[in-house]
Order: C-alpha cells, then structure tokens, then sequence
C-alpha cells in the first residue's frame, strides 16, 4: 500500500463524491450541496472503464448516494442504494459487493464501494468500541464532570466526551476489518485499489463537535491508500495531494488513455523534489474558501448559517471573517495569525481569488427541491444553506473585501 494524505473539498458528501469520477474540483462542476444533481454530460471514471470493456459495479450504503438523486451512478452496469427506510450497512453492502463479483468472474471489473458507518449517529460494534475505551470505565457515570462540549442526541446522559470519539474510531476500525476482509478476496489479489474519504469529521476542534462543517484541516484531511501489481510497499508520502486526481491515476495505473482526463496523476509524488501547488477547497455553498500550501492554511467565512447551532460552542465562526493559520506549529489551527502576518495573507487570499474566479463548466444538472427529498437529507443530518435552500454563489466583491486590509499592509 501507498498511503496518501488528501486534501479535498468542499465538506457535503455528494460535491466531494462528484469529484472523484470527473477529476474536477466543485468551482467547476458546480455540484455545491447535497441537492445539486451531477449531469449526465459529465465525463466520469466509470464510463472510461466501461468503454474499455469492464464490468462497471457500484454498491453505496447512504440513502442519497441513489442516481436518480445524486447522478452518481452514470456509467456504472449496475448500481445498488439502501432503501429510503434505513442505511445500509457495511457488511451489508460488502456482501452484496460479493456476490456481484461472482457472477462477472470472467470480466475485468471496476468496482465503487462506498460505506458510510463512519457517520454521526456513531453506533459500532461493541467489539470495535472496547479497543478505544476501557472497559471498566463508566461513561455516565455521576462521579464525572459535565462535558465541555454538546452531545448527539441519542447520547443523553454521557458524561464523557472520549466515550463519543471512541465510538467514532470503532466505526473507523469497523470498515477497516470489513475492506480487509473483502481485500482477502481473490479477485483483489492483483487489484488496483484505492480507498479514501469524502470528508472528515469535527470532534471538538474549533469548538465544532461531531459534525463536518467549515474547511478547517478535520475536514479536509483524509486518508488515500493506493495499491496496485507492482507498486512500492509500505511507502508513506507526507506531502498532502488532492483527491480529485485520483481519476487520473487510475486511468494510468490500468494502462487507459488519461491525456485528457481532468486532475494530476498522483504517481507523480513518487518522484523526488516534486514541486508543491496550492490546494484550494469550496464549503457547501461557498460558505467558506480556503487555501492551503508550504504549512500554512487560509480560510474565509463568507456565510455559517451552515452550523448547527446545537453542535458548536464556539463564536470563533463568523460571517465574513478571515483566518490564517500556521499548520506546522499549530496543526489543530487553534491560533488565527492572520494579523501577524499581513503578506502573507495577502498573497494567498490573492491566490483563492484568482482560483475562484477561474471557474471553467458547470456539471450539476439540477438542484432539487422537493420537500421528501430534503426531508431525507435534513434526517440525515444535512441541512440546507441560504434562504428557501437557494446556493450561495460566491460573492467576489466580498472576497475582496475582506482581503482589502491586508493588500494595504
């Protein structure tokens, strides 16, 4: 395995997954929030890898993952979404990967897994929980103090916080048993494979709690495993990449035309001395831009009505706000430092500006509306942004706004 760290925006499940097939970043295939349907005009991985005579599989596990919603499942064969009663879960969704694989054994394949256990409410196996949190301990018990922060509804009467981020690290080491047992798999043996993340998840950073909000690094900073015939083993690459070159570098590790698919092959950061390039990032509907490189990272809050007031206990957010943050001594970004270093600010706000104004497409189709539509997301923990759920474009004049008094300095 080569395992990559991944920056990767913005933080809603389907502009981030829209961004995996296509190779472009949310600017440009507009796909915002959780309602923007990504069009079929779309060039997508699937369609690639099914022109090239591969059985196209794909099996989501959250209820808003189905096509006729997200337009996810463009140029997949066969495509199977959980039920609008429930999610399904990763075994589940494990087992029904099988038994597909069985009935295409002569076929190449390219598969698309997505699990989603690792998602507010936390609810892991028992066996998965105790390797995160001892068992003698009593996580309601009187004799703690009240917690610091705001708990998830259906934890009432927890007293202690870490009992709810052991869950969340059960529900991590829950799909890694699950993957590792489908990578025992005997048509994975020889398999190209990737595994990575959408979004990360707050668990008290910036006052944020159990939620994925904002463009601060415990959102934008997910795992990226590679591993294919061939490949070096055990290498780690600190150097941050983006996922939306993940596209291209399987084009190219399966040995397909990728010249003019969008993204950066990843395989690149093999080399030495690679250059870096700024990585750019978009909030649910540009609620928030950032940027990161050389260590530190840039962040705008254009608009928080995206926060949920009953998981944040901090007033550090605000509308219109800029914040600058020095990642090697401060990786948490607990101190802003944008006063500090006013050139510096300046010279990456000027860098975000100038990529936001560099939208090239548009490839979301359609941005829903109905209200059993919304009424799932908003179950789901998603709720709309803006007014009557209208997306917030990004307003230049304000950007520069709010960049004017450091361009003075």
């Amino acid at each position: 395995p080569v395992p990559h760290t991944a920056r990767f925006g913005p933080s809603d499940t389907l502009p981030c997954h829209a961004a995996l097939p296509t190779g472009l970043d949310p600017r440009d295939t507009d796909s915002t929030n959780n309602r923007r349907r990504l069009g079929e005009q779309a060039d997508t991985l699937a369609e690639r890898f099914r022109a090239a005579g591969y059985a196209t599989l794909a099996v989501t596990s959250a209820k808003h993952m189905n096509h006729p919603w997200s337009g996810l499942g463009q140029g997949f064969d066969r495509m199977a979404w959980p039920s609008v009663e429930r999610d399904r879960s990763a075994p589940e969704s494990v087992a029904l990967l099988r038994e597909w694989m069985q009935e295409y054994r002569d076929q190449p394949l390219f598969i698309w897994l997505h699990l989603y256990d690792a998602h507010r409410p936390y609810e892991p196996p028992a066996l998965h929980t105790l390797h995160h949190y001892p068992t003698e301990r009593d996580p309601r018990s009187d004799s703690l103090p009240l917690p610091n922060g705001p708990l998830p509804p259906h934890l009432k009467g927890v007293r202690d916080l870490d009992y709810v981020r052991a869950l969340y690290q059960g529900e991590v080491s829950h799909l890694d048993a699950e993957l590792g047992a489908l990578l025992a798999h005997e048509r994975m043996a020889q398999a190209i494979v990737a595994v990575t993340g959408d979004h990360g998840e707050s668990l008290g950073e910036q006052g944020l709690w159990w939620d994925h909000v904002s463009l601060y690094p415990s959102v934008l900073h997910v795992p990226l495993l590679l591993r294919w015939p061939g490949g070096p083993a055990g290498l780690e690459i600190d150097e941050p990449v983006q996922n939306s070159g993940l596209g291209r570098t399987l084009l190219g590790l399966a040995g397909l035309p990728a010249q003019d698919f969008p993204g950066t092959d990843l395989r690149r950061f093999l080399e030495e001395d690679v250059p870096t390039h700024p990585r750019f990032a978009w909030g649910e509907d540009a609620h928030a831009l950032s940027v990161t490189h050389a260590g530190w990272h840039l962040v705008m809050h254009l608009h928080v009505e995206c926060i949920k007031p009953e998981l944040t206990t901090t007033d550090l957010l605000r509308d219109h706000a800029l914040e600058l943050f020095n990642l090697r001594a401060d990786p948490a970004c607990a101190t802003d430092l944008s006063q500090v270093e006013p050139g510096r600010t300046a010279e990456l706000g000027e860098r975000l500006l100038s990529w936001v104004e560099g939208a090239q497409r548009t490839l979301a189709e359609v941005q829903h509306t109905d209200a059993d539509g919304l009424e799932l997301l908003a179950a789901l923990g998603y709720g709309g942004s803006g007014e009557g759920g209208v997306p917030h474009g990004v307003d230049l004049e304000q950007v520069r706004a709010l960049l004017a008094p450091f361009r003075d300095n």
